[in-house]
C-alpha cells in the first residue's frame, strides 16, 4: 500500500501536468489565435480544446483528489521532514480549483461576471499549481532517493 500510494502520487503528478496544460492553454491560444485566420491550426486546436474543456476539468479534479489522498498516505513513509503543512500549495490549489469548478456550475446565478471570475480563478489556480510544484517536489525527490529501500520491504 505504501509503495502504491507513492507511485500513484508521482505518476498522477505527470497526468496533472498534462491536464493542467491542456485546460489552461486555451487561455493563451485565444489571444494568439486572434492574429490568424479561423482555419489556422491554432484556432482549430483551440476549438477542439474548448469542446473538451469541461471533460478535462472533471478529469483534473478527480486525479488531483486522488493525488492528494495518495500523497497524504505515501509521503510519511518516504520523507521524515514533510508534514501536512508542507502540502499548503496543493491544498490551497485544490480549494481554488473547486471554486473554479463552482464558478462554472453557478454561472447562471452569477450571470454577468461568471466568465471573469472563472478566468481570474484560473490564473490564481495556475499560480498555486506552480507554487505547489516548486514547494514540495524538490524535497520529495531528494528524500525519495535516500529512502527508497524502506518502501521495498
Amino acid at each position: 500500500m505504501k509503495l502504491f500510494a507513492l507511485e500513484f502520487t508521482m505518476n498522477s503528478a505527470n497526468i496533472i501536468w498534462v491536464l493542467t496544460f491542456l485546460v489552461s492553454i486555451i487561455f493563451v491560444l485565444r489571444f494568439v489565435g486572434k492574429k490568424y485566420k479561423k482555419n489556422c491550426w491554432i484556432n482549430k486546436l483551440n476549438r477542439i480544446l474548448r469542446k473538451k474543456h469541461i471533460s478535462l476539468g472533471v478529469g483534473l479534479t478527480i486525479v488531483s483528489l486522488l493525488h492528494g489522498i495518495c500523497a497524504y498516505i505515501g509521503i510519511p513513509y518516504v520523507s521524515s521532514t514533510l508534514t501536512i503543512f508542507n502540502f499548503t500549495g496543493g491544498i490551497v490549489g485544490l480549494i481554488i480549483f473547486i471554486w473554479l469548478c463552482g464558478s462554472y456550475v453557478l454561472r447562471k446565478k452569477i450571470k454577468p461576471n461568471w466568465m471573469v471570475w472563472h478566468r481570474v480563478l484560473a490564473i490564481i489556480f495556475f499560480i498555486t499549481f506552480v507554487w505547489h510544484v516548486v514547494e514540495e517536489v524538490p524535497v520529495i525527490q531528494e528524500e525519495e532517493h535516500q529512502n527508497i529501500s524502506i518502501l521495498q520491504e
